[in-house]
C-alpha cells in the first residue's frame, strides 16, 4: 500500500520551530504523536508513503468538474484559480513533505541499524 500525502500539517512542526510558550505547550505532543504514527505506518511490510507529485494532482483534477479541469489547464497563469503563487506554493509544500518523509525513513533505518548493532554486541 502506498499512501500519497498532500499535507501533514502539525506533524512537521518541531519544538524548535514552535519556540517557547503556549503554541509549543499545546502542539508539541500532538506533533510528536503524529510523527510516531507515521513511523509506525511506514514500518509495516509493504507500506510506503510519499509526497504528492504532478501526476497525482493531474489524477485528482481529472475527477473534478469540467470547470476545475479547465482552470487547471491554465495553472500557473495570472488570473487562473491555480495562479503562479498557488503553483509555486504547492510545489514547495510537496518538496517539503518529500524531504520530511525521506528524513523519517532515514531515522527509522538508522535506528534499526543501531538496534541490530546493539543486539550483535
Amino acid at each position: 500500500l502506498s499512501v500519497v500525502v498532500a499535507d501533514l500539517y502539525k506533524v512537521m512542526w518541531t519544538e524548535e520551530l514552535m519556540g517557547e510558550g503556549q503554541v509549543r505547550d499545546v502542539y508539541a505532543a500532538d506533533a510528536s504523536a503524529g510523527r510516531e504514527g507515521i513511523r509506525r505506518l511506514m514500518s509495516q511490510p509493504g507500506m510506503s508513503m510519499r509526497a504528492t507529485g504532478e501526476e497525482d494532482w493531474a489524477f485528482l483534477i481529472g475527477l473534478c468538474d469540467q470547470s476545475v479541469q479547465e482552470e487547471y489547464e491554465r495553472r500557473g497563469e495570472a488570473g487562473s484559480a491555480f495562479g503562479p503563487t498557488h503553483v509555486a506554493l504547492r510545489a514547495k509544500l510537496d518538496a517539503v513533505i518529500a524531504d520530511f518523509l525521506a528524513a523519517q525513513h532515514a531515522e527509522m533505518a538508522a535506528a534499526a541499524e543501531a538496534a541490530e548493532a546493539a543486539a550483535a554486541a
